[in-house]
């Protein structure tokens, strides 16, 4: 069966479910439910010497990978593997694309079978990125509590004050004792862009009423977001503190608790 007669069998089976093209590797086909990320699932269909190979473009899991999740070992991996062995589909582990063998002719229904093992693969976006945003807010929390000792108490998400509703922040940092120059200091927790421009918004409202006994502290969980990009410069050079948690904890707590109560006792230097 050629690429065309392939597409013309494909179309004809599942009508407008799938669309189907002709490419110079083989044939690209997209469904019509959406992924993780709202767009629709697709695959590529490439013809090898013995059969054909379906794969995804290894942009899903590789995201989630550059997001800081593991998902070659562990809970993460048997759970993808449960999730695509129905499509007999699996991921590479070089390229972490989903891929699929298929002995002799390529039928509609392999193709079929690999789009629904694909969903079902999106499932480990949902509980993955939930518990990272758990994981890193209490490990924030401890760290920054740790840091203050009983100089200052760290809230939950919530408005500073009743005159900025509107900007609630992540963790709210509030000094337990005045004279020692501290300040109501809101925390961001930043793991995407979003974040970082809600620290801005805080700052430059903040600056527009005049009130300098708030700050706005930033704290990067790690290498989600491109710091020197444009977009993240004019949030960084404008909020009071930003810092980089992972892998340096202690640190980049101590210099937000730093920007609540400046008088701060300066911890030991942990070797690198």
């Amino acid at each position: 069966m050629t690429p065309g007669e392939l597409r013309d069998a494909l179309c004809s089976s599942f009508g407008g479910d799938l669309t189907v093209r002709e490419v110079p590797a083989g044939l690209a086909v997209s469904a019509m439910f959406e992924g993780a990320d709202g767009d629709r699932l697709g695959c590529l269909a490439e013809k090898q010497e013995l059969g054909w190979r379906l794969s995804d473009d290894g942009g899903f899991l590789g995201d989630l990978e550059g997001y800081g999740v593991d998902v070659r070992k562990g809970g993460r991996a048997e759970f993808l593997a449960r999730a695509l062995r129905p499509a007999g589909a699996r991921v590479d582990q070089d390229t972490l694309q989903i891929v699929a063998d298929v002995d002799g002719p390529l039928v509609a229904a392999a193709v079929l079978n690999f789009l629904i093992g694909l969903s079902r693969a999106q499932d480990v976006a949902f509980w993955t990125k939930e518990r990272i945003r758990s994981t890193f807010r209490e490990d924030a929390t401890l760290a920054l509590a740790q840091a203050l000792g009983d100089t200052a108490e760290v809230q939950a998400a919530g408005a500073i004050d009743p005159g900025l509703a509107e900007f609630p922040a992540d963790l709210v940092i509030r000094p337990r004792a005045i004279g020692r120059n501290g300040a109501v200091t809101a925390v961001f927790l930043v793991q995407a862009m979003d974040a970082l421009q809600e620290a801005l918004l805080l700052a430059l409202e903040l600056r527009s009423k005049h009130r300098t006994d708030i700050r706005v502290a930033a704290l990067v969980e790690g290498g989600s977001i491109n710091l020197a990009s444009p977009k993240a410069a004019r949030a960084v050079n404008r909020i009071d503190t930003v810092s980089l948690f992972r892998n340096d904890e202690k640190e980049a707590a101590f210099k937000i608790a730093r920007t609540a109560i400046p008088d701060l006792l300066t911890p030991a230097l942990s070797p690198s």
